[in-house]
């Protein structure tokens, strides 16, 4: 139980940077700020790859865990 709210929590706190990520780089956009703008845009393209290695991660070890656990 208490890991799915953690998960709720994870995912909602993803979702709300993203979305506030998407208002800076727009003000930055319409402010002419380009190189803020390609700032931002690197931050949130580092940030992806992050979450996607750290969910693979996760879910290799939560395998092996069940694996493991099955023997």
């Amino acid at each position: 139980m208490l890991w799915r709210y953690f998960f709720l929590l994870a995912v909602g706190s993803f979702v709300v940077y993203r979305l506030t990520l998407a208002v800076q780089i727009s003000q930055a956009r319409r402010a002419g700020d380009t190189a803020r703008e390609q700032r931002l845009r690197r931050l949130a393209f580092g940030l992806m790859h992050w979450v996607i290695s750290g969910m693979a991660i996760i879910a290799v070890l939560f395998t092996v865990l069940v694996m493991v656990n099955e023997r």
